[in-house]
């Protein structure tokens, strides 16, 4: 398994879909929404205001995306 998928509802927000494909995260919402990406020690990696985030992390391992108030927690292998 490479990753999680997740299907969650947030007021007016949808998330339609996290998942990992080998180092790479998508995800997809159904509106365009705050998408902050923070590594296992709790370091902001990324942020973007977005429709749907492609995001290659430097290194595998465990990450956090929190999309409004929701948090994901993504895993990407090598």
């Amino acid at each position: 398994m490479t990753g999680i998928d997740e299907f969650v509802t947030k007021g007016d927000l949808f998330v339609q879909k996290v998942q990992t494909i080998g180092r790479v995260i998508n995800l997809k919402l159904s509106v365009p929404g705050l998408i902050k990406v923070y590594d296992i020690a709790g370091r902001q990696v990324y942020q973007a205001h977005a429709a749907e985030l492609h995001y290659k992390p430097t290194s595998a391992g465990k990450y956090h995306i929190m999309v409004g108030e929701e948090k994901f927690r993504v895993v990407v292998v090598k």
